[in-house]
């Protein structure tokens, strides 16, 4: 039988978690590089955006629950069979 090898395309200097390791056997897989993939891939938090804060000030649960015009409108939503009743 012929030996399997795998090729890889180097894009960037990440590539991937658990590379394979092709110096030593075919099948061992090298530690993965946590401090890279943190770096490559870091979250962003977009909050808030432009009328984000407006709407969750305006129609939010509890803004909803302190008058007797937002309870009517949650039960409204209960009643016609909403799966969302306020943001």
């Amino acid at each position: 039988m012929g030996l399997i090898t795998i090729r890889t395309y180097k894009t960037h200097k990440y590539q991937g978690p658990g590379k394979v390791a092709t110096k030593t056997s075919p099948n061992a897989v090298e530690k993965y590089m946590w401090a890279e993939h943190f770096r490559v891939s870091k979250a962003r938090c977009y909050f808030p955006r432009a009328r984000e804060l407006r709407r969750v000030n305006k129609h939010s649960w509890d803004v909803r629950m302190s008058t007797p015009g937002g309870r009517r409108v949650l039960m409204n939503r209960i009643l016609k069979g909403r799966f969302v009743l306020s943001h």
